[in-house]
C-alpha cells in the first residue's frame, strides 16, 4: 500500500486536475467527470483494484444523496473514504437549499488515506461552494484513515462508497475468515464507532447483499442497523464490472437477530427449495486427485443446455460424493446481463455421476423425471431470470438463489 501511496502516478493524477485551468476542462467537467477520467488515465486498473479506488459516478452519487434534501437542524455529513469528493459534492448540492434557507446548519467532512485524493476533493468542494454562494458552510477534508477519524462518532450522516477490493479478514473478525471483500470489513468496523441514530447512506457491492459467503455479515448488520431500504442498482459504471446496491438506515443499539432482513425478495408460495435439494457439485477438478472408482464426470464445458442426458460421456476417478439421476444440472457461472440466467439440463444417467463444482445439482425430493422437466420449464421463464436478477447480481448462481425461485 505504501508503494501505491507514494507513487508518482498519484501526483500526475493531481496535476491533471489541479494544474489545468477551468477554462480548459470546463467547470461542470471539473466537478463531475474529470476526477474519474484522470484516475483511469494515470492509475492502472491493477492499482485501482488493490486500493478499491473507483470514484462514484455522478448519477449514482446524486441518487444516494437525494434524501439529504429533507434534512433539518444541525448536521455533520461525513465520507470516511472520500476519494476525490464525488459523494460529498452530491451531498453538498442536495443540502445547499436548506442550508441557504437557514433550515439546517451543515458541515461537510471527508477523509482518505491517499493525500492527493484529499487535495483534489478539497479543491473541488471549495469551487462548488463558490458556485453555490455558500461561504458560511464549513468543509473539513483530512488526509487520514477514515476508521481512525474522530469524525465518525461526531457525524450525523455517513455517506459511503467503501473500497471494493479484497483483503484477509483480521483474527478479530467474527463473521468470516480468509479473503473477504473490504467493503464488508469497512462497514463492520464503522458501525461500533458511530453514535446511535447516525444516518447511513451506503453504496455496496451486490455480493454483500446476495452472496452466501456474507450471510453472517448480513446478520451482523441487522443487529446494529435499522435498515430503511435496500435497492439494487446494477453495474457501478461502464468501466467497472461490479454490481452494486444502495442501503439506507440508522445505527441503533445492538439487538438480537429476531427477523430476516430486507436483503432479497422472498416468495410467499412454494419454491424450488421446497421441492428439490440444491447443492454444489463435489469435484474440484484441478485439486481432487484422480483416485478411486471411475465415474461419469459432468462439467460445465460443452454444457448440454435444455437437453436430457442419458449417458454422460466424460469419465474420471473420484472418491467423493456422487449424484444419481434424475437431477437438473445448472452451471453456476451466470451474469445479470444474460437473457436466461439459469441454464439447465436434465441428467437421467442412472450411474453414479461425479459433478464438477462449477455446477449446481438440483435433485427432486420425489425422485421423478417429470418434476425435473417441470423445473426446466420454470428455469426458461423470463420471470425466473427477473427473480434471479433481484436476489443475486453476482457473476455466479448460489444454492440459496436457485432454492428461492418461486414454483410457478
Amino acid at each position: 500500500m505504501e508503494r501505491l501511496k507514494d507513487s508518482d502516478r498519484f501526483q500526475e493524477f493531481s496535476d491533471t486536475l489541479l494544474g489545468v485551468s477551468l477554462a480548459e476542462v470546463g467547470a461542470a467537467h471539473f466537478l463531475n467527470g474529470a476526477a474519474a477520467a484522470a484516475l483511469r488515465e494515470h492509475i492502472p486498473l491493477r492499482d485501482r483494484r488493490n486500493l478499491g479506488a473507483f470514484f462514484t459516478p455522478q448519477e449514482l452519487a446524486k441518487d444516494l444523496a437525494g434524501p439529504l434534501a429533507d434534512i433539518r437542524d444541525e448536521v455533520i455529513i461525513l465520507d470516511p473514504c472520500c476519494g476525490a469528493g464525488d459523494l460529498l459534492l452530491a451531498s453538498l448540492r442536495a443540502i445547499a437549499p436548506v442550508h441557504a434557507s437557514g433550515s439546517a446548519r451543515v458541515e461537510i467532512r471527508g477523509t482518505d488515506i491517499i493525500k492527493t485524493f484529499t487535495e483534489v476533493a478539497s479543491s473541488r468542494l471549495r469551487f462548488q461552494l463558490q458556485k453555490l454562494h455558500l461561504d458560511d458552510l464549513n468543509i473539513r477534508i483530512s488526509h487520514r484513515d477514515g476508521l481512525d477519524s474522530t469524525s465518525i462518532v461526531e457525524a450525523t450522516h455517513i455517506m459511503l462508497n467503501p473500497p471494493f477490493g479484497f483483503s484477509n479478514a483480521p483474527p478479530s473478525c467474527s463473521w468470516a475468515s480468509g479473503r473477504v471483500n473490504r467493503a464488508a470489513l469497512f462497514v463492520a468496523d464503522i458501525l461500533p464507532r458511530a453514535r446511535i441514530g447516525t444516518s447511513l447512506h451506503l453504496i455496496l457491492p451486490d455480493v454483500l447483499r446476495s452472496g452466501t459467503r456474507y450471510a453472517r455479515w448480513r446478520r451482523l448488520i441487522e443487529q446494529q442497523v435499522n435498515i430503511k431500504s435496500i435497492r439494487t442498482i446494477g453495474k457501478f459504471d461502464r468501466w467497472t464490472d461490479v454490481d452494486v446496491f444502495i442501503m439506507t438506515g440508522q445505527v441503533m443499539t445492538k439487538k438480537p437477530n429476531d427477523s430476516p432482513g430486507l436483503w432479497v425478495s422472498y416468495s410467499e408460495g412454494k419454491t424450488v427449495g421446497d421441492l428439490f435439494k440444491v447443492s454444489v457439485g463435489a469435484v474440484v477438478h484441478n485439486r481432487d486427485p484422480q483416485r478411486g472408482p471411475w465415474h461419469p464426470f459432468l462439467t460445465a464445458k460443452f454444457f448440454p443446455t435444455w437437453g436430457e442426458v442419458e449417458s454422460v460421456v466424460r469419465n474420471r476417478r473420484f472418491l467423493g460424493k456422487v449424484e444419481s439421476g434424475p437431477f437438473v444440472a445448472i452451471p453456476r457461472t451466470s451474469s445479470p446481463g444474460e437473457l436466461v440466467r439459469s441454464r439447465g439440463a436434465i441428467i437421467v444417467d442412472s450411474r453414479p455421476v461425479a459433478v464438477d463444482n462449477h455446477i449446481l445439482v438440483v435433485s427432486p425430493h420425489d425422485g421423478r423425471l417429470e418434476s425435473c422437466r417441470e423445473l426446466l420449464t420454470i428455469l426458461k421463464q423470463p420471470a425466473t431470470t427477473t427473480w434471479l436478477n433481484n436476489v443475486n447480481r453476482c457473476r455466479h448462481l448460489t444454492v440459496a438463489a436457485i432454492g428461492s425461485i418461486p414454483w410457478i
